[in-house]
């Protein structure tokens, strides 16, 4: 993504051998919002990992591997608020949640219609 090259390029063998199995079963665990968990926090307990993540992880590069988590469905319904990373089980939330991406993706969609002639 241009401009974005960072934080959107592929996972590197690292990220998807290493970092994203010890996510996904991190993540298992966040059931229900009251276990959200912010990107900060995950940076910080990898930190606190035996095998020293230390200055391998960042925000963005969090943020690319929960991206490939939902998008492969390894984690089912994670969802984000401002509290953090979380798995929803009330089907309305989950309804809600999607609608809420949808909306994102239209008021991107109007900016991207503003640059056109």
């Amino acid at each position: 993504m241009i401009g974005f090259e960072e934080q959107t390029k592929p996972l590197t063998d690292w990220e998807r051998d290493h970092l994203l199995p010890v996510m996904v079963h991190g993540l298992k665990t966040k059931v229900g919002q009251e276990k959200a968990i912010t990107s900060s926090e995950i940076i910080n307990a990898l930190r606190r990992d035996p095998y020293n993540y230390k200055g391998k992880v960042n925000g963005a590069r969090i943020r690319k591997v929960i991206n490939h988590i939902r998008i492969k469905g390894l984690v089912q319904n994670l969802v984000a608020n401002s509290k953090g990373y979380y798995i929803e089980t009330d089907v309305q939330a989950i309804e809600n949640y999607k609608q809420s991406l949808r909306d994102r993706i239209a008021s991107i969609q109007a900016v991207l219609n503003s640059f056109e002639p």
